[in-house]
């Protein structure tokens, strides 16, 4: 469990209900800055109504939402709408807009949320590919000419322009095959640690869990049944998290983090792989009233 001293995300006694149907019985867990934390659950265990939920997105039927020191469900509208502007989200298969190309998704908050002239968006969508490993021309395509994993890229890169303190990932290795998967997780622990971003987000991927994780929650019978480092959780005596982790054997239980393992010497599948070390732009977003 966090410090609630150091949280940027905290919920407590969180209940979802959808008519008779209880999703959430009393969900509590925190978040503090800087941690890399994923989200596991079995189908219909509502992971990702409690992501939703915590951006603002969805009402719980009770219990309090904390995100960056704001009470979400009791804030005004103008403090809402500034802080999910302090955040960034990744939807599943990035929820690119089909009819607009790479780099005019990317800039879609820059143009709504600040006064930039066309030419230092241009720049800054440019400067946001390239911490995610895309190229220029990669902007210039639309999103149904891209693969999968270079869609979640560009996801990501829009997530990134408003330069986020917390990011929420839906799910975001779903769908990719393992080398572009392995890929993308080492893109979100390049961005966690080089850049400070807190990471919360919702899988499946044992492999994610293994290779990338400082924390676990488990979400089980509407409540959280375990929450740890990864040695932990996959030792809980839940009959869920038994099966889960005895699905595959894991290879150890400490794992070594993405980024101290040897290279590989197969060829990066349809996109560039990112800097081992990422240093966000100098390009500081202006303040407005």
């Amino acid at each position: 469990m966090a410090d609630s001293a150091a949280a940027v995300i905290e919920a407590h006694d969180i209940h979802t209900r959808f008519g008779d149907q209880v999703v959430h019985a009393g969900v509590t867990f925190s978040i503090d800055r800087g941690e890399l934390v994923a989200v596991i659950g079995g189908s219909g265990s509502g992971k990702s109504t409690l992501l939703r939920e915590v951006v603002g997105l969805q009402r719980p039927s009770s219990g309090q939402i904390r995100l960056l020191g704001e009470e979400v469900w009791t804030a005004a509208p103008a403090t809402l709408n500034a802080l999910r502007q302090r955040v960034g989200m990744l939807f599943q298969d990035g929820a690119l807009f089909s009819s607009m190309s790479v780099g005019e998704n990317i800039a879609v908050p820059l143009r709504e949320h600040t006064r930039l002239s066309p030419a230092t968006i241009e720049r800054l969508v440019t400067l946001q590919m390239a911490l995610v490993g895309l190229t220029p021309a990669d902007g210039e395509k639309m999103p149904s000419e891209l693969s999968g994993g270079m869609r979640k890229r560009a996801g990501i890169a829009r997530a990134l322009a408003l330069e986020p303190e917390i990011l929420f990932l839906d799910e975001p290795t779903s769908g990719l095959d393992p080398v572009t998967a392995r890929q993308f997780d080492q893109l979100l622990l390049s961005l966690n640690r080089s850049l400070g971003i807190t990471v919360m987000l919702i899988t499946h991927d044992l492999d994610t869990l293994i290779g990338i994780t400082s924390r676990i929650i488990a979400i089980g019978n509407g409540t959280v049944i375990a929450d740890g480092p990864f040695a932990q959780v996959r030792h809980h005596d839940d009959p869920w998290l038994r099966e889960y982790f005895n699905s595959r054997p894991a290879p150890r239980d400490a794992p070594t983090p993405l980024d101290q393992r040897p290279s590989s010497s197969q060829p990066l599948s349809q996109a560039p792989s990112p800097a081992p070390s990422l240093s966000r732009p100098q390009m500081r977003l202006p303040s407005y009233p």
